[in-house]
Order: structure tokens, then sequence, then C-alpha cells
């Protein structure tokens, strides 16, 4: 099967020997036999699944490693730890709830804003909202919410 490595981790897909694919319908517990580096992605063996017909099956879902054993940056953080964390301002004024990261090209946060559905926020570059895991908040500059609001 063919897969994309969303990983900080370049390198995770080729020491990863358990996991679990997940998707809408739930989750199955797989162990990999064998990965390997393709270009632009990966190319993975799955003990149990022999046949492309049996792949497809699978196509669309995520690779997932429980939250025990993700390892992090030094200093970061996974998306895991975003997912629920409140959103503020720099006074600490509530804007949101984080959701996750958004399926884009580039790094966004995307935000449940009561009564008003959801926002994406920068994560990358000058505008980045700031991850505080220790403070269990994320936090984004006034005028980056106000201009996204």
């Amino acid at each position: 099967m063919k897969a994309e490595n969303l990983s900080w981790d370049p390198r995770r897909l080729a020491t990863l020997r358990e996991a679990y694919l997940a998707g809408p319908a739930g989750t199955k517990r797989v162990r990999i036999a064998k990965a390997i580096s393709s270009g632009t992605g990966w190319r993975l063996l799955f003990e149990g699944i022999n046949s492309p017909e049996e792949a497809r099956l699978y196509s669309g879902l995520w690779i997932c490693v429980p939250e025990s054993e993700a390892t992090r940056p030094v200093d970061g953080w996974i998306e895991a730890d975003l997912v629920g964390l409140a959103v503020v301002d720099e006074e600490g004024k509530p804007c949101g709830t984080a959701l996750g990261l958004a399926d884009l090209p580039t790094l966004c946060l995307r935000v449940s804003v009561s009564g008003h559905g959801e926002l994406l926020l920068p994560m990358e570059g000058p505008l980045a909202c700031r991850v505080q895991r220790e403070q269990s908040r994320i936090v984004v500059d006034r005028e980056v919410w106000d201009a996204m609001s």
C-alpha cells in the first residue's frame, strides 16, 4: 500500500512495526512487515493484507499509533496534543476550541467558534499561533484573530 508520512519525523514509518488503521468505521490493529521510502511517500506491506483488492478496502485511512507510543519533537507537540485545547488571545480571552489540523498544504489549525462554525488559523510563519502545552492552551495574536473571524 502507498502511504504519505504526516509525522514530524520523516523516518517514522521506517521504524514503526505496529499501528492502527483508523477511519470513520473504526480501527484495525496491524503489523507492518515492510516499509520502503519511495520518493514522496512510502510503500507499506501489512501482515494479513495480501492482495490489491484487500488493500483497496483500507484506502484513505490514517495510520496511527497509540498516544503513549507517540514521539514528539523537543519542546514540540503532535496533533493529538492540540485537539480540545482552548484558543485564547494574548490577554487570555477565549476565542474558541482547537479541533485539530486542517488538511491543507500549509499548516493551519481548525478552530471551533461558538455560534460561528470553524476558522483556520496559521500554525507556521510570522502569524503562527503559539502552543502552550503546559497551560493547555493555544495563543493567537488578537490582530490575527480579528482578521480571520
